[in-house]
Parts: structure tokens; C-alpha cells; sequence
């Protein structure tokens, strides 16, 4: 929830509004703006599980017999 609110209301909605008004890109400004608040979530995600994963030793499967 934390990469979440940091991707869509701290980097998303500041720069589809940059893109949207003052840079006159409108709709398409605010698509760029969601697009990049999207990318940045699941980079962060993504970045996440790598490092969840490296720390965490995986339990071995059991053997079939």
C-alpha cells in the first residue's frame, strides 16, 4: 500500500498534471502522467520481491517416493 500511494499520488498525479496544464499536453498528458505512475509501481514491486527473495531461504520440496 506503501509503493502504491507513493507511486500513483506522489509521482503519478504531480506529473499528469505537469504534462496535462501546464505543459498543454491534456488527455494524453494525463495518460503519460498514469502510465508512468503504473511503471513506477511495478518497478518498485518488482524490486521488492528480488529482494524478499534474496534474503529468504526457500523450505527444500519433499521427496516423491
Amino acid at each position: 500500500m506503501l509503493f502504491a500511494g507513493l507511486s500513483f499520488w506522489a509521482i503519478g498525479f504531480p506529473s499528469a498534471y505537469l504534462l496535462a496544464f501546464p505543459a498543454g499536453f491534456g488527455t494524453i498528458g494525463i495518460w503519460i502522467g498514469f502510465s508512468v505512475a503504473v511503471a513506477t509501481f511495478a518497478t518498485l514491486l518488482v524490486w521488492r520481491f528480488v529482494r524478499l527473495s534474496r534474503r529468504t531461504e526457500l523450505p527444500e520440496l519433499p521427496s516423491i517416493h
